[in-house]
């Protein structure tokens, strides 16, 4: 075979491969591949041998001219034709079978290490020697880079690489989570797999648990559910105090520490002794605590942890009066029922048996409109705003005149009309006028009456206070202490002082004195013994006072305050 005549068949050879189609008997050397290729042994066949085939050169991508050596095609097109097997990609002709940047198809580069074989990425090369791209890890069992993570730095700030997976993962310990491919703290940014933002509101601050949305609620207002409450309400007792909160529950600290109901509660008053009552918007009574006298009204003297029905009292209450140990509840119907202890007439009904379910107050089965029960008698305001009192009557709390235990209603001297609110204390009361006046009359030893001194010890008419005939909204009666509400959200207090509970530093004091920081924005007030307590407009609480039992709410039982707090309950 002459030279020209074996270069032609070479030239079969050349064409042949160029795709990278073998024949049987292959190419022999290099002399074999046309211009532009070169001679490759490929990967063992399916028998076990080799073949060595001519493939096309990428950087001699010539086309042959007649007549004359071969050429380089131009970089820019220009018309001219790729040699056999080369694709114009661009400007350029390239070899898809082996080309990283265009591999099988223009523009489809190979990534991670990855080689070109036969117009197919899936030849990677040897990790071990070379690594893998940042978001792939090298198995060192194959030499393949696999798409993971083998080191922290791999992954989201505060974020750790997990080497049992390769995967990137939050430490839930420090409150992380990973979210939109980054590592927050719960709360901040996302929470749960839903990566949402946990709402704040103007009662608390956005958190996160266990993937669900909360609030940590800020000083001064309550838990209800995974939101913070406002209080609507306040009472306070003995060693006591409850408020209702903006979403119907009940919220008790102190001596009496109670939270039993989520919603659904119109009010709540917290006893003088050790129980407590509420009433619910349908107008049923529930009370829980000490029963040793059946003040809970169950039938039974058994104390209680959690609220029960008083007797006859599933519905049709429109207000409630707790004593030391007993209890009152106003009826739809205007009358009054009281049960629970009756040492000295205080459940009204003409005798001194102590009641377990609820028995009617004498001469008061219609016009009632409110209800207050001290430490041993009870008062209320009947239809055109009449004062009546009964029960005892050693300090002239009953403001007739006398101090004569009253075991039946009486009249109050000089309230045959004309009375807005009441409050029944230890061995006082107090009442305010339609004109917006204060005034008080019984036990006077601390100066709880606001005469400006001690002397008499006790008074048994209504007097007025001192600085207070006009303006008051409301009053409340503590212990031996007594504070009033002004019209423009001011508070006063005033007698004994011995914890702080006037709220100055200042000893006892027999007229009315501002209470610190509450010269304003105060809705409602409530007195316990020895502490007192203010809601304020925004829904927070706040007290001062003693503190023995936790009656200030701020978590830190034992340390009394002369100047008011905010409730902080977990």
């Amino acid at each position: 075979m002459n030279s020209k005549t074996d270069r032609r068949q070479i030239g079969f050879c050349v064409a042949a491969v160029s795709v990278l189609v073998a024949l049987p008997l292959g190419c022999a050397s290099s002399e074999d591949c046309g211009p532009g290729s070169n001679l490759t042994t490929l990967d063992t066949n399916t028998d076990g041998g080799t073949v060595r085939v001519c493939v096309p050169d990428p950087d001699a991508n010539v086309q042959p001219d007649a007549g004359g050596p071969p050429t380089r095609p131009p970089d820019v097109d220009s018309g001219s034709d790729c040699l056999t097997g080369f694709t114009r990609c661009g400007g350029t002709c390239v070899a898809l079978s082996s080309n990283t940047s265009h591999c099988g198809a223009c523009n489809n580069a190979c990534t991670n290490g990855q080689a070109c074989n036969r117009g197919v990425c899936d030849r990677p090369v040897d990790c071990r020697q070379q690594g893998c791209a940042n978001d792939h890890y090298c198995d060192l069992a194959t030499g393949r880079c696999n798409p993971g993570c083998a080191t922290d730095t791999q992954c989201p700030t505060l974020g750790r690489c997990d080497i049992a997976t390769h995967r990137c993962v939050c430490n839930a310990s420090d409150g992380l989570a990973f979210c939109n491919g980054l590592c927050v703290r719960e709360g901040a940014t996302g929470c749960g797999a839903s990566c949402r933002a946990c709402p704040s509101s103007p009662r608390g601050g956005a958190t996160c648990n266990a993937g669900a949305c909360g609030e940590t609620c800020y000083a001064g207002f309550f838990k209800c559910g995974a939101a913070c409450c406002a209080a609507t309400k306040i009472s306070a007792g003995g060693s006591t105090a409850c408020v209702v909160t903006s979403a119907g529950g009940v919220v008790c600290w102190g001596r009496n520490e109670f939270s039993g109901f989520a919603a659904g509660i119109a009010e709540v008053a917290a006893g003088r002794a050790w129980h407590s009552c509420a009433r619910n918007m349908g107008g049923g009574v529930t009370c829980w605590g000490d029963n040793r006298y059946g003040e809970l009204g169950d039938g039974t003297t058994t104390a209680r942890s959690t609220p029960v029905v008083v007797s006859g009292l599933a519905s049709g209450a429109t207000a409630l009066g707790v004593g030391d140990f007993f209890s009152c509840a106003a009826t739809s119907s205007g009358g009054l029922k009281c049960w629970g202890r009756n040492s000295d007439g205080q459940l009204g009904d003409g005798t001194s048996t102590a009641r377990r379910t609820p028995v009617d107050v004498t001469g008061l089965a219609s016009g009632v409109t409110a209800v207050a029960a001290g430490e041993n008698h009870t008062c209320a305001i009947a239809i055109g705003g009449g004062l009546k009192c009964w029960g005892d009557n050693d300090f002239g709390a009953i403001g007739d005149g006398t101090f004569t235990t009253r075991y039946s209603p009486v009249n109050v001297t000089g309230f045959s009309t004309g009375a807005k609110s009441l409050s029944a204390g230890n061995n006082h009361t107090c009442a305010v006028t339609t004109e917006g006046a204060a005034k008080c009359w019984g036990l006077n030893m601390g100066g709880q009456l606001g005469r400006g001194a001690t002397s008499p010890d006790y008074v048994a008419t209504p007097a007025g206070v001192l600085g207070l005939d006009a303006g008051v909204k409301a009053v409340t009666a503590g212990g031996y202490h007594t504070c009033a509400l002004t019209e423009f959200g001011a508070v006063h207090c005033w007698g004994n002082n011995e914890n702080g509970q006037v709220g100055t530093v200042n000893s006892n004091t027999t007229i009315p004195n501002q209470v610190e920081n509450l010269a304003s924005g105060v809705t409602a007030i409530a007195t316990g013994r020895d502490f007192s307590c203010a809601l304020m407009q925004s829904g927070r609480v706040k007290c001062w006072g003693i503190n023995r039992e936790g009656q200030l709410g701020n978590g830190f039982s034992g340390d009394n305050s002369a100047s008011p707090v905010d409730v902080v309950l977990p």
